[in-house]
């Protein structure tokens, strides 16, 4: 697993960030959950052996000032 972690943003940004994530995203099933889509390059071999279970999705959590990317 690999976490980026984003904790620089003013409060401008943060809302822009947060509505970015809103309009593109699909939401998860807990409030600042998101899915996040992965393209066919980024299929592990588990995921090319199951294609008609597509699309896979990566959780990206929203928490306080931090933006957490798990894949």
């Amino acid at each position: 697993m690999r976490q980026l972690v984003i904790d620089q943003l003013g409060r401008e940004e943060w809302l822009s960030l947060e509505s970015y994530l809103k309009r593109t995203l699909r939401t998860g099933a807990m409030e600042g959950l998101f899915r996040l889509e992965l393209p066919p390059a980024l299929w592990g071999k588990t995921q090319r052996g199951h294609e008609d279970c597509a699309p896979f999705f990566s959780p990206l959590s929203w928490r306080k000032i931090a933006l957490f990317l798990s894949c």
